[in-house]
This record gives structure tokens, C-alpha cells and sequence, in this order.
């Protein structure tokens, strides 16, 4: 990634535009004359013979005084009156959770169009939604940066949260969160960004860092986001912050906080109309209840209702990736009303079923699955499925989430008597991790 998402524009419009500021600035083409430019390299910059490289097109933007993204900005084209309503409406239904007929407008649209900020979201969107996701996590980076370079902060920030989405099922933790640390560290040296933008990406920054068992620079940024919250009028920044202190707060102990600060999130989420968020903070916290309150706590059967009335709901849709996470929460929290009947029948369907591409998902199962056949007196059952998950959790780094995964299997293994491979688990917990904290050292 470029230092200031410069975005690949035609030579000759790039090599116009810096003559024209270079002259409205009354400079001469000596000035930028140094190590990384000749005078023989920006004359045939500046007549589009020549597109400069990233560093280059840095040192002119500097000298110029003005934003990489300003120089490499696309000459606004509009769309044909046709195409226009025909993205506008496959944009629509595409927001109302329909799939299908999108794929059919696409293929009307000219390659100008779908070549455009929107026709390329716009098939990212759809790739996601059909759960190709790397398919759409791909260009998903780019299209970010180019976004940015055009100004286009809505877009940037539709594709920023969708980014996030993509990399929740591939595992990407690490890399998306160096990706988005860049993306904020470049977006400093931008005037005038809109601060919903880098609200946005400072939350999902924290959310990552919070994943990756990093507190206390998750905690930096949530103290940059409480700076930037009073510029954001809308609402969606706020609930952000709040999700990632439920997060935090359920990663320092303070479960109870976790959950008001969680509920907080969800009211502002539903004033404005997102269901997606919505339905995510509803699985976050039934997932909080399951890992930190007790079997007695009135609130699990609660949310057990909702979640069967949920899951008419959304069978009704015909959505099935939903379908899935919901099942496999309700799931964990009938283990903890010790219906495990139901709930085994709901995880061996998942198991079969093999729809998730997600293996520290598949893991949790298995060890649930342990769970429920050691409740029922079957030690040589558990076993069998506490060996599967710790052959998938061992391959992965111990960051929060999977160091406590890793404490589970200990704490089973150690009740079903195998204690060498208690051993085993809890060295794995102990090996060292990247310091996540670095990634962040150049993003301010």
C-alpha cells in the first residue's frame, strides 16, 4: 500500500493536474528538483510520459502542499441516466438483504460502471453476501484506499466495516489489524477527513487489539476515540466505542459491565437501523452470558427464547449463514441449562454440515460437543472430541480468544484424568505472541 492511497489515475490527467497547482502556486519545475526527482523525470511526469512512483508522487504532493489523494482524485464522471438506476437499484435491494436479483442488474451494467467506487462495492457486497469472501477481500483493500483518495468517506467507511465483517471469517486478525493501522496512520496526514471515518477505523483498530489480547493499546484507542466522538454526530460512532468497551471490559472481568455496556450499544445500533450490527451485538452477548455468567442467571433462559423465536425469523429469510451462528450460540447456552440433548443435536448438525470455513469455530464445537459427553458420564466420548479441538486450537497462536479456548481443554482434559496432555495444552498457552503493540507505534 502506498503511503497516501494514491489512486491509479491516467498519466497525463496526473501530469496536467500537477502542472496547473504548481503553477496556480507560482512554482517553478526546479522546485522539486532533489534526490527522488530530476528535472528531465518531472517534465515528463508533468506531460504524462512518465507516471511517478509512490515515494515520488509523496515528495510532490509535499511540495505542492497538497494531499496525494487531491492529485490522483478521478475527474468526476457522471453515469449515464440508465446505468445510474440500475446500480441505484441494485443498490437498494442489496441494503434489504436480496441477493439474487443484483446478480441479474450487474450484468447490464457497462464496464465504466462497474469499474466506478459503487460498481465495484456494489460486487464486493455481493461476494460477501454469497460468502465468497475472499473473493471480495481482495479488492476490498484497494477499493478502501481508492475511496479515500477520491474523498469518498461514506463509501470508505461502508467498505471499512464490511472489511471488518470479511476478516471475522477468515482468520485475518493480525493482518487486518496491521492493514487498518496503516490505513489510520495515512489518513492522519490527510486534512479535513471526516471524522465518522476515522471514528469508525479507530473502533475496529480497538475491537482487533482487544482480540489479540493487547488491552492496553486497545485502550489508547478508545481514548482517541473519546476525542474524536464529540465530532460525530451520528450515532453508529458511538454505539462503535460502546462495543469495543463491552469487549474490554469482558477481556479485563467485568462481566456485568460487558453486558450494560453491550446493551447500551445495541439501543443506539437499533435507533439507527443496522440490522446487521444489531443482530452481531445480540450474538456478542449471548456468547458473554455462555462464557461468564452462571447457570442459574435468570437472563439465559431469556435470551434462549429470543433466540428461538430468532431462528423462525430468520429461517423465514432463508439466511443461512445466520441461521448457523445463532443455532451454534443457542447451543452453547442449552449446555448451561443442561439441555443437552437439544443442544447436541443443534452442534453435530453444524459439524456435519461442514458450512463453516472458520476452524476455530469448527473447534469450539468439537470441545462443546467434549462438554456434553462428559456431563453425561462419557469420558472416552469427550475425549474423542477434546482431541479433534486441540488438534485444530494447537496450530494457532495463543491470543485471548484461543488462550482461553486452550484453558477450556486443559480444564477438561484435567477432569477426565489426562494429565500429560493437561500439560501439553498449558505450555501451548504460554508461548510467546507478536507484539501487537508495535503495529500501532507509527499510526499517530
Amino acid at each position: 500500500m502506498s503511503d497516501y492511497f494514491p489512486q491509479k489515475i491516467d498519466s497525463k490527467i496526473l501530469g496536467s493536474r500537477i502542472r496547473e497547482i504548481r503553477r496556480r502556486k507560482g512554482l517553478k519545475q526546479s522546485a522539486f528538483v532533489g534526490e527522488l526527482i530530476s528535472s528531465g523525470y518531472i517534465s515528463l511526469i508533468e506531460q504524462g510520459k512518465r507516471y511517478p512512483s509512490s515515494k515520488a508522487l509523496a515528495y510532490i504532493a509535499d511540495v505542492l502542499d497538497v494531499s496525494v489523494g487531491e492529485l490522483t482524485k478521478s475527474p468526476t464522471q457522471e453515469l449515464a441516466p440508465d446505468q445510474e438506476a440500475l446500480l441505484a437499484q441494485a443498490e437498494a435491494l442489496v441494503a434489504m438483504g436480496e441477493y439474487k436479483s443484483p446478480q441479474a442488474l450487474i450484468s447490464k451494467l457497462d464496464p465504466e460502471t462497474l469499474a466506478s467506487l459503487r460498481g465495484r462495492m456494489l460486487a464486493i457486497e455481493l461476494d460477501y453476501a454469497l460468502d465468497n469472501f475472499l473473493a471480495a477481500d481482495i479488492p476490498l483493500r484497494a477499493l478502501i484506499e481508492d475511496a479515500i483518495a477520491a474523498g469518498d468517506w461514506e463509501l470508505a467507511r461502508k467498505a471499512l466495516v464490511t472489511c471488518g465483517r470479511i476478516s471475522d471469517f477468515l482468520d485475518t486478525t493480525v493482518e487486518s489489524t496491521i492493514f487498518l493501522s496503516n490505513v489510520k496512520r495515512n489518513l492522519n496526514r490527510i486534512p479535513n477527513v471526516d471524522p465518522f471515518l476515522m471514528a469508525q477505523l479507530t473502533a475496529m483498530i480497538a475491537d482487533r487489539l482487544v482480540y489479540l489480547g493487547d488491552l492496553v493499546s486497545a485502550q489508547k484507542m478508545l481514548t482517541e476515540l473519546d476525542v474524536l466522538l464529540p465530532q460525530v454526530k451520528d450515532k453508529r460512532g458511538r454505539a462503535s466505542a460502546l462495543w469495543v468497551s463491552a469487549s474490554l471490559a469482558r477481556e479485563s472481568g467485568n462481566f456485568e459491565r460487558a453486558i450494560v455496556l453491550n446493551e447500551e450499544a445495541q439501543t443506539l445500533f437499533s435507533q439507527e437501523l443496522d440490522p446487521v450490527a444489531l443482530f452481531n451485538l445480540k450474538l456478542g452477548r449471548a456468547k458473554i452470558l455462555a462464557d461468564c455468567a452462571p447457570s442459574d442467571d435468570p437472563r439465559i433462559a431469556q435470551t434462549v427464547a429470543e433466540f428461538e423465536q430468532l431462528i423462525v425469523e430468520i429461517e423465514a429469510k432463508g439466511d443461512l449463514r445466520l441461521l448457523l451462528h445463532v443455532n451454534v450460540t443457542l447451543a452453547y447456552l442449552l449446555i448451561l441449562l443442561r439441555q443437552y440433548d437439544q443442544a447436541e443435536k443443534i452442534l453435530l448438525e453444524v459439524l456435519r454440515s461442514g458450512e463453516s470455513t472458520n476452524s476455530m469455530f469448527f473447534a469450539h464445537n468439537l470441545v462443546n460437543m467434549g462438554i456434553i459427553q462428559l456431563r453425561r458420564g462419557d469420558t472416552s466420548g469427550a475425549k474423542s472430541y477434546l482431541d479433534r479441538g486441540w488438534n485444530l486450537v494447537r496450530n494457532f497462536e495463543p491470543i485471548t480468544n484461543i488462550r482461553r479456548q486452550m484453558v477450556e481443554i486443559a480444564d477438561l482434559y484435567a477432569q477426565i484424568g489426562e494429565k500429560d496432555l493437561v500439560i501439553e495444552v498449558l505450555r501451548a498457552t504460554n508461548k510467546p505472541i507478536g507484539n501487537f503493540a508495535a503495529i500501532l507505534q507509527d499510526s499517530n
